[in-house]
């Protein structure tokens, strides 16, 4: 067969790929085989959205449910991942917006605070409360709407400088 033209790979019309039947294989982009991909419903993997991805382990119910429970009940991000079987990186995605965002959120959700918005006097408080009163970092994230990372990097040197 040779050298094929640049930009171009083998596609496997009968979706087998180790298959190295002639009659089973076409030339074309990677657009083409996407496509293709598509056309006969084979995109239940990675980038699927939803429960027709196949590697997602919650339902459309249950991510919604985790939404409502964290916004309505307080309920943490470790809680919750304890409750739904699920790592807490996944619930912090999905409350968060960054998976199942086709997925509507409950109304009046207010995001997190970024880190570099949180005032100085803030900063003070939340030094204050963890290392003068022992309370833990992710209780201080829940409270004032901050991501763990956020309450992480702002505690991160506070020991000596709080009160």
């Amino acid at each position: 067969m040779g050298r094929f033209p640049e930009g171009m790979q083998i596609c496997h019309k009968c979706d087998a790929p180790g298959c190295v039947n002639p009659e089973h294989l076409f030339l074309g982009t990677q657009l083409d085989n996407m496509r293709d991909m598509h056309a006969k419903g084979r995109n239940h993997g990675k980038g699927a959205p939803g429960e027709s991805n196949r590697n997602n382990k919650l339902t459309e119910v249950q991510v919604l449910e985790i939404r409502r429970l964290h916004a309505d009940t307080g309920m943490t991000i470790a809680q919750l991942g304890r409750h739904f079987g699920v790592y807490y990186t996944a619930i912090s995605k999905i409350v968060n917006g960054k998976t199942w965002a086709h997925l509507p959120h409950p109304p009046n959700r207010k995001p997190p605070i970024e880190a570099e918005k949180v005032s100085e006097g803030l900063r003070e408080v939340l030094k204050t409360l963890r290392w003068k009163y022992d309370i833990p970092a992710i209780k201080l994230a829940d409270w004032f709407r901050l991501s763990r990372g956020h309450v992480f990097e702002i505690l991160k040197d506070g020991k000596k400088s709080a009160g």
